[in-house]
């Protein structure tokens, strides 16, 4: 379990695990104050939120016939062949591995870590 404060009310928390005693499933869930985002292993993007005073789940429509990991893996293999722009700079691998590496001093410290 960990969280990660960003900036004014921003903030992340995760919880993971290397073995539980769930079903075996991943999501990705986004909550802000209007509505939220959740995307369950192989089901359609969810977002939740309220419409005319009434909770709402809506389901956007798009084309599923490419899934995700493809276009991820095309994309990936374009960079490598410099067709395109990586999805991500250097820069924010440096800021990603200094936020991982943040987490693991402040779980051995017992307490918030700063990040400069």
């Amino acid at each position: 379990t960990g969280m990660v404060r960003f900036s004014d009310k921003v903030t992340l928390s995760f919880d993971l695990c290397w073995a539980a005693n769930v079903r075996d499933e991943s999501f990705v869930e986004v909550l802000g104050e209007n509505a939220g985002a959740r995307v369950l292993d192989g089901q359609p993007l969810r977002i939740l939120t309220e419409h005319q005073d009434r909770t709402a789940d809506i389901l956007p429509q798009y084309d599923h016939a490419e899934t995700q990991w493809l276009v991820q893996m095309e994309h990936f293999l374009a960079a490598c062949r410099g067709e395109a722009p990586p999805v991500a700079t250097a820069e924010q691998g440096y800021i990603v591995m200094k936020t991982i590496d943040a987490i693991y001093a402040s779980s051995k410290a017992g307490q918030e870590v700063a990040i400069r």
